[in-house]
């Protein structure tokens, strides 16, 4: 993982600017920083070494230096690639994955069809070229978001950048909240596609790619996989389906970099860890979990699986003191006003000085059926519409088009939608923010594409049912060394569940600190109905807005009540 920022155009010259943006992602590559600018165009780069760790130095040129690409991401199937390359001539100068790209969209194919040669990536990625003969930058997201792309425009200059803090370096791009993603948060729990939660900037949709002058921006979507061919007979599913994750979670395996698993004591997470154990007896896997005591059910049968498999693992505890004293952090490093997940941010922070990569079970609820609204999707339209009156008096019914589609056609309907928008949105920016604001990288190894395919083509009563959930999944997980009480575990959704005692507190704390008169006059207490939430959004409001992305390293949330 990196971060990535440039200038398409007017400023691409002006380095002070450039290093400005460079800072403000500094957290997601804390190992090297890499500079390329010219008259018309600025690429900046800072690396978290993972593969060729000594080697990778970025920017990277191809050998005529004409094009450079700056990279967000693993590729895993990099090596073959390579060396089909190798073989038609193509010189590398590196062994970073971060390469592959470069040279592959350079092939007649991939002039003429870049996105037939972006399907064939398997990873996650967000990554810029520029080549300086057409004067054109090119960049590319991975099919799901995994990895970031935020862009704007100020008079004829294109910004970029894998954070939204790092384009408010610039002095002339606008830093005005954008009122009704704040109100689409609220109804949503996330904001919907097309909105930030800053005005005039844009976020390339995952599976897309673009391209641009600095004054043209032409945007194409690249990816669209079919479901899956699946064998008719449950057990053989239940088999190819083990085989599939196996092998997803080989592919991530691949680091010159200390590795391990997030541990929740959940199905998605365990069945991720045994795998991992099964691959290779002889190594160690290292685990690691957080909660806010022992009495957490999650952290004890995180405990039960790492006793179970013989994992070296780790835990932690958090309290209180570590949410207030993180809160305004949490909220500059998410660019969210979502505090009731703040466990991932303790997770991260203790996880670095144990390993710098780590696998983890997001992405397998959405594929194959884990939540359960998903059983009662009438009821659950109802709920975002019931939000929506509230946030939106004037215009409640602005949602109903979107619920009509995606929560009133069926299962496989609104799961589209969940591996679309609510995955990228919210699931993976999470992960994603969380885990890069310690220098720390996070791989899903559910969103493989062969597995998303897969959680296509299943029918309903292989996903879920009234009394059970990922079905299929779970009768894939029988096939390894999990306690049954593991496999058989209802979904329990994360966030406040993680640390239930500390959210309680801390939203009291805020309900009596909090003045009534300023609670009832905010713009969006129609839309929340906590003050904590009203808070959140004050924070996100003064260091987006009034302090423009600067770390908030003087601001509590104190300050503001």
């Amino acid at each position: 993982m990196c971060g990535i920022t440039g200038i398409v155009g007017p400023g691409a010259e002006d380095k002070g600017l450039v290093r400005s943006m460079m800072s403000r992602v500094a957290h997601r590559g804390p190992d090297d920083t890499g500079l390329f600018q010219d008259a018309d165009c600025a690429l900046g780069h800072t690396r978290l070494a993972i593969i060729d760790v000594s080697g990778g130095h970025e920017p990277i040129f191809d050998a005529e230096g004409t094009r450079a690409i700056i990279y967000n991401g693993e590729i895993y199937n990099h090596v073959a690639l390579r060396k089909g390359l190798e073989a038609e001539g193509c010189r590398f100068k590196t062994r970073t994955d971060a390469e592959v790209p470069l040279h592959l969209l350079a092939t007649e194919e991939g002039r003429k069809d870049p996105g037939s040669v972006l399907s064939r990536l398997d990873g996650m990625f967000s990554f810029t070229i520029w080549d300086s003969e057409r004067r054109e930058l090119f960049a590319a997201r991975d099919p799901h978001g995994i990895k970031p792309f935020f862009w704007t425009r100020v008079d004829d200059a294109f910004l970029y950048a894998s954070e939204m803090k790092a384009l408010l370096a610039h002095p002339d791009v606008p830093a005005v909240l954008d009122a009704d993603a704040v109100r689409e948060k609220a109804c949503f729990e996330y904001v919907l596609p097309g909105s930030t939660y800053l005005e005039g900037i844009h976020e390339l949709p995952p599976g897309h790619f673009l391209v641009t002058d600095g004054r043209e921006v032409r945007i194409q979507a690249y990816y669209d996989d079919p479901p899956a061919a699946l064998p008719a007979d449950p057990d053989a599913l239940a088999e190819h389906l083990h085989g599939l994750v196996v092998e997803a979670v080989r592919k991530r395996l691949m680091s010159e970099v200390p590795l391990g698993v997030v541990l929740s004591g959940g199905l998605d997470s365990s069945y991720i860890a045994a795998v991992d154990r099964e691959l290779d007896p002889d190594r160690k896997v290292t685990t690691i979990s957080v909660a806010e005591d022992e009495r957490n059910i999650d952290f004890e049968k995180a405990r039960l699986v790492a006793e179970t498999l013989g994992t070296d693992h780790h835990e932690w505890f958090f309290d209180g003191e570590d949410l207030e004293r993180d809160l305004t952090s949490v909220i500059w490093s998410n660019e969210d006003i979502d505090y009731t997940t703040y466990f991932f941010y303790p997770l991260f922070r203790k996880m670095k000085g144990i390993a710098t990569v780590g696998l983890c079970g997001q992405g397998a609820d959405e594929v194959f059926g884990g939540y359960d609204r998903y059983k009662d999707l009438i009821s659950h339209a109802a709920l975002i519409r019931a939000r929506t009156e509230r946030a939106f008096p004037d215009d409640p019914t602005r949602h109903d088009a979107l619920l009509s589609a995606h929560y009133g056609a069926g299962l496989q309907e609104n799961l589209t939608w969940e591996r679309g928008p609510q995955l990228n949105q919210f699931q993976l920016r999470l992960v994603d923010r969380n885990s890069m604001a310690f220098g720390t990288e996070i791989r899903v190894p559910f969103l493989d594409k062969r597995l998303v395919a897969v959680g296509k083509a299943l029918p309903d009563d292989l996903l879920l049912r009234a009394d059970d959930e990922k079905i299929i999944l779970r009768k894939a997980a029988e096939r390894t060394k999990l306690p049954k009480e593991i496999v058989g575990r209802r979904k329990l959704p994360a966030g406040r569940r993680t640390s239930p005692g500390i959210m309680q507190r801390f939203e009291e704390e805020v309900e009596k600190r909090y003045p009534d008169k300023r609670a009832k006059a905010h713009p969006y207490t129609q839309a929340f109905t906590k003050k904590a939430e009203l808070l959140a959004v004050d924070l996100l409001e003064e260091i987006f807005v009034h302090r423009r992305g600067e770390r908030p390293t003087d601001l509590h949330w104190n300050d503001l009540v």
